[in-house]
């Protein structure tokens, strides 16, 4: 299977776990969705708008990680710095929140 446009030049394996980690977030986050809609469960809800929300993040987790793995140390190093952005970022509108 050809990779997405956005993966090329990344090794196959590294390409497969970012297409899994956001298809994966994306289904789980719909079932959470559909069940609390077809529950009326408010819970559910959030939980899916949540899960939907990080699944981009876990996928510069998945990205960064298999970088740093392939030894591509400056587009890895440039990933941690968005993961971290990211991370911080979260973490403030937490507390502000």
């Amino acid at each position: 299977m050809k990779a997405s446009g956005d993966n090329q030049g990344l090794e196959p394996g590294l390409a497969r776990a970012l297409e899994v980690a956001l298809a994966s977030g994306v289904a789980l986050s719909g079932a959470l969705l559909l069940a609390g809609l077809a529950t009326d469960r408010a819970g559910l809800l959030r939980a899916g708008l949540l899960l939907l929300l990080f699944t981009p993040v876990a996928r510069v987790i998945v990205l960064t990680v298999g970088l740093f793995h392939q030894k591509d140390w400056g587009f890895a190093l440039v990933s941690l710095w968005i993961l971290l952005v990211l991370l911080s970022s979260i973490s403030i509108g937490s507390l502000l929140g």
